[in-house]
């Protein structure tokens, strides 16, 4: 057997190149995340910078578009939209509830928090951001607008599409869920009742064709006729605004019964769909991120947050016991929320009652004045009446379907979905 002679310098070349590998491997672990801030936004990254300040770039062109074309005005006092760009795809997907989801947006106690790879993202990730985007920006008003406005406007400036190296924007594109509906099957004078919700709608085809009927009408409203109709909008919220019912006020302002509106209005106007092109206020926009070196206690409690509820619905423990029937103090585990805060979930002695105490929290229907009673008529649900100045509770009435025991779901009797919340017991 032939033995190859090794130099003597061999051996150290190889330590000199483990060590290397080590520090790098061990930089690479340890990457530093950063801060970048401007007077909207707050981000958290540990990505390249030139990928975070493009991202961070379309954020604000895309914020600055809508305020541009509405009449939205942001307080001074608005908390900055969050965001958090992971730099491996990896530690993204620890992050969301579907494989499916390439970036996504979730409002948490108050403030909009928006989640992006820094690489792989999607057109489609970004229309649905942009869609909830646009609801955050749209709630920041003292006007509560009808859901079928809500919805409809954030479906339309969802497909804003940005030229001329984003020195210009269009608005009121056909979006792609436009583009594949058929003829609607919603009723037309539910989507324009006080009471419709699309969370309400029961039916995949239908609660589509409702997202699809919302952008219509209100693009129908906003943009048509030369933005006259506009004018008539206007008129139509004052009348909500003097309490009367939505239906009544759309029909008088309008000139049309809602039951009419496809056939007599918009089966014509949806051959005929208007789009503009709109030059950017560059005055609108802050594009002076500042970038330094981020605070751990800053990111770590978003990134928490969200791996936890990433693993609680992708992997839901099994209800061993009733929540009713574990006494003690739970919170939520909003990254801000603490069990030494306000809200708290109590469950009583007599496991008969579980109050949660919303000390300063406000209803879009009036001030809560007392906390909301969570009385158990039967062994795995929860029957929940909130308390409000001047408003009839069983309106508001909610059940919870207890999945696990960290995972509580709401809802709503007769809704096609649960509204889930994470609890965690406090010490």
């Amino acid at each position: 057997m032939l033995l190859k002679r090794i130099s003597p310098g061999y051996f150290d070349t190889c330590l000199v190149i483990l060590l290397l590998s080590i520090v790098w491997t061990s930089a690479e672990a340890k990457r530093e995340w950063y801060k970048y801030e401007n007077d909207h936004f707050v981000a958290y990254s540990d990505a390249k910078e030139k990928k975070v300040r493009n991202l961070l770039d379309s954020l604000e062109r895309f914020r600055g578009a809508v305020l541009q074309v509405s009449n939205i005005a942001v307080p001074d006092s608005a908390p900055k939209t969050l965001v958090l760009i992971p730099r491996k795809k990896a530690d993204f997907r620890k992050l969301i509830t579907s494989n499916n989801t390439g970036g996504f947006a979730a409002e948490i106690g108050g403030r909009t928090v928006i989640v992006i790879p820094a690489s792989g993202f999607s057109s489609h990730s970004k229309v649905i951001i942009r869609h909830e985007y646009g609801h955050a920006l749209l709630n920041y008003s003292s006007f509560t607008y009808p859901s079928w406005y809500n919805e409809g406007f954030a479906e339309m400036v969802s497909a804003t599409r940005f030229l001329d190296d984003g020195q210009s924007f269009t608005i009121g594109e056909v979006t792609d869920r436009a583009v594949y509906n058929g003829p609607p099957v919603f009723e037309w004078q539910k989507l324009i009742s006080d009471g419709f919700s699309p969370h309400n709608v029961v039916g995949l085809r239908k609660a589509s064709s409702a997202y699809f009927q919302a952008w219509l009408l209100v693009h129908y409203t906003t943009l048509g006729n030369n933005f006259e109709n506009a004018i008539k909008l206007q008129a139509y919220f004052d009348r909500l605004k003097n309490g009367e019912p939505s239906i009544d006020a759309f029909e008088q302002v309008f000139g049309i019964a809602a039951a009419s509106i496809w056939e007599q209005e918009l089966k014509s106007y949806t051959k005929r769909i208007p789009y503009y092109t709109i030059s950017v206020k560059p005055k609108a926009l802050d594009m002076t991120f500042n970038k330094e070196p981020a605070d751990e206690g800053d990111y770590l409690p978003i990134v928490n947050y969200f791996q936890k509820v990433s693993t609680v619905y992708n992997n839901p423990k099994p209800l061993k016991k009733p929540l009713a029937k574990l006494p003690g103090r739970w919170t939520s585990i909003e990254f801000n929320r603490q069990c030494n805060d306000p809200d708290e979930i109590r469950v009583d002695s007599g496991n008969q009652t579980i109050e949660v105490i919303p000390i300063g929290h406000e209803h879009s229907d009036g001030q809560l004045t007392g906390m909301f009673h969570y009385t158990r008529p039967e062994k795995t649900t929860l029957r929940i009446e909130p308390a409000m100045a001047g408003i009839d509770s069983n309106k508001f009435v909610w059940e919870m379907d207890m999945r696990s025991d960290d995972l509580v779901c709401l809802r709503r009797p007769n809704w096609p979905e649960s509204r889930c919340q994470i609890l965690e017991r406090c010490p």
